[in-house]
């Protein structure tokens, strides 16, 4: 949904979102990485990403 809002091909944000939930581009798959944090540190990692982008 937020890949069709801002107009983003998924892909485009793979890699990046991988980066921000891992600390790594090499890592286990993303999606089952997300579900073993939990919803909560997964977005906490996301924001803190998206913090040290803009700083």
């Amino acid at each position: 949904q937020f890949a069709e809002e801002k107009q983003v091909k998924m892909g485009d944000l793979m890699m990046p979102l991988r980066v921000a939930i891992t600390g790594s581009r090499v890592s286990p798959p993303l999606f089952g990485s997300m579900r073993l944090l939990g919803e909560a540190k997964a977005l906490a990692r996301v924001d803190r990403a998206l913090e040290y982008l803009r700083s």
